[in-house]
């Protein structure tokens, strides 16, 4: 019998631990906020880089065939 008081003894103590740990206020954290605006400005920024970089490819492309035409000719 010794032995099972000890584990209710000891299942107590958890339980009473639990309670003050689920009374603590929790703490806000604003950080994740700012995140999530940094990582909408990157994805802005990265969006932006790809259109330019696109059209940058476009322009070559036109460029090389304009290029091979006159070759041609």
């Amino acid at each position: 019998m010794n032995s099972d008081e000890e584990l209710t003894d000891e299942g107590k103590r958890r339980r009473e631990d639990d309670e003050y740990y689920s009374r603590r206020s929790k703490k806000t954290l604003r950080t994740p906020q700012k995140r999530e605006e940094e990582n909408t400005s990157r994805i802005d920024q990265t969006m932006k880089m790809m259109k330019e970089l696109e059209l940058d490819v476009k322009d070559i492309k036109k460029n090389n065939i304009d290029h091979e035409t006159k070759l041609r000719n």
